[in-house]
């Protein structure tokens, strides 16, 4: 693992009005994982892309095996040996395995007709390698998420790659699935592979890592080993420049006054629900996968209907005729999926901020955009969206941002129940942080926040209370001076 596969020497790469990396310096070993490591912004995607021939570098020369290179495009980068796996999956749902595997690279004899015999025996051969069992005929669409990234991953083995770029590969995996991914990333690296691993999740760097490399606003602080001196803490205070506090977030919660009170809520997907939501409270939902926590969100929101039970919201009944109805109530969601379902990601931060409250801003049938403008950038302000401008299109975001945006929609439509699942998936340390501090400040606005989370520990830091659902139903409250991570895990797995 001493053998210096690629290097990249002062790279430096400026957009309009903002240098996205300066003067970088990184290198890889042979049968290596390298663990990429920054906050949203730091630069990772832009280093990516200039590796992989997307954006070329002002200053700066890329060295493969000894030999300076020019990577003009990712099939370039291709030829060279290097392939990339991005948290998107860029598979064809309708098309097999095989098809996959070879897609945008089909085989041809000699007659120039495709050879579909050969691209099915050599599917089989890399799956095998993989230690992956599945029908090459079947289309993806039948797939899971895992299996869909198992054949992401044999795609690009395809390409017989030196340098194997994943980006975020985890980030819809379950614990058991991500063994599997753990597994798989050893078997390339015992074939000599080198993997460039990019994740938020700083728990995987000491499960999957050799060494780690840290950008922070488009520079490269450090390259260490993955041992056991450094911690999660350590590595988030090189990513973010800040001390992290371990310590658990006290909310104040006003726990004489009920804003949601739910009994005996039940469908086809949960079963006699029961629970209260405090003014100005956290309340987080936890379990595992398929446990029903989305579920219900979706309930709360009138998006699917329950057939049995109440709710009832400041003591009147609520039972919304879909979303619009929540939102007339004064309920707020921002799902799970944020730029499929929550944003409009193609226009601005003002017009995203405001669409589920235009009427708030007509007069006479007309909008007053005066008051829009003033509320969009007083919102942006008042929860510390980084944009330089609210004409700013949503896409060009971190993720971060683009979440704070999500949010802030609901505080100026005046919601004071805010529903939040996943609100921190696929964002950074630092932009976590952020989030957190804006939870915090909603519940002294006196907001009421439902978290669901899948990771535990962030229910431990920001929640006053922890509810535990398995197969649809509520196991368990934990109430603040009772949560344990122990027994909260115990019963999520084992249930009451």
């Amino acid at each position: 693992m001493d053998d210096l596969v690629f290097e990249m020497k002062n790279i430096t790469k400026t957009f309009p009005s903002v240098r996205a990396l300066e003067d970088i310096n990184f290198s890889v070993l042979k049968g290596e994982v390298h663990c990429l490591l920054g906050a949203n912004g730091a630069g990772k995607s832009t280093l990516i892309k200039v590796l992989m021939g997307v954006h070329r570098p002002d200053i700066g020369d890329i060295i493969l095996k000894g030999k300076k290179v020019n990577i003009n495009s990712p099939l370039e980068a291709n030829k060279l040996g290097i392939a990339a796996i991005y948290q998107e999956l860029s598979l064809v749902p309708e098309l097999s395995v095989y098809e996959n595997i070879f897609l945008g690279n089909y085989l041809k004899k000699n007659n120039g007709i495709l050879d579909w015999r050969k691209m099915k025996e050599i599917s089989k051969v890399i799956l095998r390698e993989l230690d992956v069992e599945l029908d090459i005929n079947k289309n993806i669409a039948e797939l899971s998420r895992a299996d869909q990234q198992m054949i992401e991953i044999a795609k690009a083995l395809q390409k017989e790659p030196e340098i194997l770029i994943m980006d975020e590969p985890s980030a819809t995996l379950t614990a058991e699935e991500f063994k599997t991914l753990l597994k798989t990333i050893e078997i390339l690296c015992s074939k000599g592979i080198t993997v460039i691993y990019i994740s938020h999740k700083l728990e995987e760097i000491f499960q999957i890592g050799d060494r780690f490399t840290v950008l922070r606003n488009g520079k490269k602080i450090t390259t260490l080993p993955v041992s056991d001196d450094i911690g999660e803490n350590d590595i988030a205070e090189l990513m973010i420049g800040d001390k992290i506090e371990s310590k658990k977030y006290s909310i104040e919660c006003d726990s004489n006054e009920i804003i949601m009170e739910v009994r005996g809520v039940s469908n086809g997907n949960v079963s006699d629900i029961n629970f209260d939501l405090y003014k100005k409270e956290v309340l987080g939902f936890y379990g595992l996968v398929g446990s029903g926590r989305t579920e219900l969100m979706k309930i709360l929101f009138g998006i699917d209907d329950f057939d049995q039970g109440t709710i009832e919201i400041y003591g009147k009944n609520y039972k919304p005729l879909g979303p619009n109805g929540a939102i007339k109530s004064g309920v707020g969601l921002v799902p799970e999926k944020r730029k499929d379902q929550a944003l409009v990601v193609d226009r601005t931060v003002w017009e995203n901020l405001i669409y589920t409250s235009f009427d708030n801003f007509l007069s006479k049938g007309i909008l007053n955009y005066k008051n829009i403008r003033e509320s969009s950038k007083q919102m942006v302000d008042n929860i510390k969206i980084k944009t330089p401008s609210i004409k700013q299109i949503v896409k060009n975001l971190s993720g971060g941002n683009q979440q704070k945006v999500a949010i802030g929609k609901w505080v100026i439509n005046g919601c004071d129940i805010l529903l939040l699942d996943e609100p921190t998936q696929g964002i950074d340390v630092g932009a976590k942080e952020e989030v957190y501090r804006l939870i915090r400040e909603l519940t002294q606005m006196g907001k009421s926040i439902i978290i669901v989370s899948s990771e535990l520990n962030e229910l431990l830091n920001i929640a006053g209370r922890i509810i535990v659902m398995k197969e649809g139903k509520l196991v368990k409250n934990f109430d603040y001076q009772e949560i344990d991570k122990r027994e909260i895990e115990k019963t999520a797995i084992l249930g009451g």
